[in-house]
Parts: C-alpha cells; structure tokens; sequence
C-alpha cells in the first residue's frame, strides 16, 4: 500500500510513520512524506497513493507561512484537477482548532474524515490504524489477475483491428469470465532484448465513453506500463496528408461545456475545454527523434492504395468529442477558435487519457497515435482508411520495439 503523509510537523510524521510501520498488516506499505503543498502536487501529479494524510494548516512554498485553508484548499484542487492523481482515500489529521472549524464548514468535503491530533491522545490513532489496516485487507482479497501486459492498445473500429493483427503473429484469444471483450494477445521483443507482452483489444462502439469504459477495465485487469490509442482521424490542418500520423502533446474535449444564444442568433457551444498531456519523456523521445528513414519503410512497405506525398507526423494538440463532424465550419467555431494550433480531431482519445490519469491502480501511460483518413469536411470517404490505420499501427509498432522504455 502507497501512503503519502503532507506535513510540516516534525512530531506527528514521526507518530503516523512509527504506527505504520508497527502494524503487522502495514508493515510492507510505503510510505512518502512531503512538507509543503506545492511538494504534494507535483507528486500527485505522477504517482498513485492509496492514502493521502493531510494536514490543514500548511504552508504552499518552504519558506512561507501556513494557511489555516491551505489544506482544504488543496482538496479542492485534487477534485476538480484531471492532471493530478487522486489518491483513493483522504484523511485529515489536524491540531489546529481554526483550520479544523473551517473545514467543518465546507460542504463539499463532508465525506472526508476529520481526526484531530494530540500526541498525548490515542483516539485518533486507533481510527487511523483501522481504516488504513481495513484497506490494506481488502488489497490482499483481490483476485489478481493471472496476467500483466507490458503494453496494452486499443482500436476503435474494425478496420484499425485487422492492422494491429497484422503487426505481430501468434495471436492467442485471451478470455474471461464475465467480460464480454475478445482480448488478444502476443509476445515481443523489446530493444534490449527483453520479451515482452501485449494485448490488444476493440472497443465495443465508437466514442469516448467506450473509450474510456475499455481503458479502464485494461488498466485494471492487466495494469500495462503503456497503454496506446492506434487509428484514424481527421486533421484540422491542410499541411498533413492522408495517412500521415498525429501524435498529440495534448489531448483536449471540445464537446465538454454549454450552449448559448445570444438574441435571435442560433446557439453556439462554449466549449469548457478540458485538457490533458502526453507524458514529458514520452513526448521528448517523439518530438526530438528523427523518424525520416522509418517513416519512408512504413510507406514503402504498404500494399494498396496510397498517396504520392511523403509520410510525416503532426505535432500538437487533437481534440476529442462526442459526434463525427462532417462540416468543416464547426471545426472552425468549435475546434480552431479555442486552440488555433490543432491539429487532429477524434472520437475516442480523450477517453484512454482520462481512464489513465485517473486510475488509482497503476501508472500506466497513455499515447494516442492515429493517422489522417480525413479533413472533417463532406468529403469524407474511405479511399485511405486502411492506409491510415496501417500507419498509425506500424509507428506503434516502431515505437513500442525501439523507443518507449520499460
């Protein structure tokens, strides 16, 4: 079990520290301390904990003076923030009166338990052992899973299904009782020589709440160091052409926000756009590495239909809604307006960053990688489709054997 202890008392860490670890049921658990808030947040925003212990009355930067609401302040960002890992309990464990009535006010937080902390006092003590021993119990009756994957990819439709298939051989159906989705899975070798396991595994429709449903069980089920988005796209920039592969930095739902009309003129959505990053390192080995030469065996090495112009990859950001945008005017007031440097809009990417960002079990990194097969106009066909899902799965592939680390 993963605890992180916020505080800057010196006395009350060493108390939590010495219980926990004299706990026989506790005595495997890791423990992480931090002094200050701004300490806290960068570490949430990379690591899952199973416990955050919290003081109220804690300073933001080292140097500065505690806040009586610095903590409960700090809920509030851990709620409403997707780029920070929410730990899968809270507790707070206070010895200031004025910070503790403040928190008794703030409605929003009524399900998170309060302990007041007095080093002459046991009470609390006994309350914190017992939640943190009862978590620990229900960890141990966990049916594990029989496997874990290296990496994990997911397809939204069938013709992005029929080329991930085609990447690697020898692919065994992986089936489980009581979950409906056909899994696929295969070995390779990674750039050092290593084996490793992947699965593969098709959304049962379209969208971004299959999306995120599927990520979710993935995550779970076989907590992947990699979890990765392959297929097709439109581009919402005429520079790229057909097939050539987008890979985001971030990944933002345009469809997320509220309808409103002015007058007698039609309603427009205003868009609340929520948006979440592709891991730094993840994002350096893509957007420093030159892919010229692979790039060119990738289109070379197709058999069909395909575009005279040189395969690229398009860096940026890619928006995600909920519906197929055939209109290339609503790019315009939905998409471009708000992020003028877009370059990709999908259906289902937002989903397996959100499922990964948010999980509490693991800390799987998502990657979306999809290929151009449209423009979002009304000229939308299938004449590239397969190339395009061709594409997108041969750089996974590339990336997953040589680049990604393990």
């Amino acid at each position: 079990m993963k605890i992180l202890i916020v505080d800057d008392e010196g006395k009350k860490q060493q108390r939590v520290g010495y219980l926990i670890k004299n706990s026989p049921m506790l005595e495997n658990s890791k423990i992480d301390t931090r002094l200050t808030i701004s300490e806290a947040r960068e570490l949430l925003k990379s690591t899952f904990y199973d416990f955050l212990i919290l003081d109220l009355n804690i300073a933001e930067d080292l140097g500065d003076e505690p806040s009586i609401n610095a903590g409960s302040e700090f809920i509030d960002e851990i709620i409403e923030i997707d780029a920070i890992k929410k730990p899968s309990n809270i507790i707070i464990l206070s010895s200031n009166e004025d910070s503790k009535d403040h928190f008794k006010n703030e409605t929003n937080k009524k399900g998170f338990e309060l302990l007041s902390f007095d080093i002459t006092k046991t009470d609390w003590e006994e309350k914190l052992l017992s939640k943190l021993e009862y978590h620990a119990q229900c960890i141990e009756q966990r049916v594990p899973t029989e496997e874990k994957y290296d990496v994990c990819i997911v397809a939204a439709v069938d013709v992005e299904m029929e080329q991930l298939k085609r990447l690697w051989g020898d692919w065994k159906l992986v089936d489980y009782q009581r979950d409906s989705t056909r899994y696929f899975s295969t070995n390779f070798v990674d750039k050092n020589g290593d084996a490793r396991k992947i699965l593969i595994a098709q959304q049962s429709e379209m969208g971004m709440a299959s999306s995120t449903f599927l990520s979710t069980k993935l995550i779970i089920q076989f907590e992947p160091k990699y979890l990765i988005m392959v297929g097709i796209a439109a581009s919402t920039k005429d520079e790229y052409g057909f097939g050539d592969i987008i890979i985001p930095d971030t990944i933002w739902n345009y469809s997320s926000g509220k309808f409103i009309k002015e007058n007698d003129s039609e309603a427009k959505l205003l868009p609340d756009a929520k948006s979440l990053l592709l891991n730094p390192r993840i994002r350096d080995i893509i957007y420093q590495t030159d892919f010229g030469n692979e790039l060119y065996n990738i289109k070379r090495e197709f058999s069909g239909n395909h575009p005279d112009s040189e395969l690229k990859i398009a860096k940026g950001p890619m928006a995600c809604g909920a519906a197929v945008i055939s209109d290339f005017s609503i790019v315009k007031d939905w998409v471009l307006s708000h992020s003028r440097k877009n370059v990709g809009l999908d259906m289902e990417s937002y989903g397996i960053f959100f499922a990964a960002n948010n999980s509490f079990v693991s800390n799987t990194l998502p990657l979306c990688i999809k290929s151009i097969s449209d423009f979002a106009d009304t000229k939308k066909g299938d004449a590239y489709q397969r190339y395009a899902a061709y594409t997108s799965s041969s750089f996974a592939k590339l990336l997953i054997e040589k680049y990604l680390p393990f």
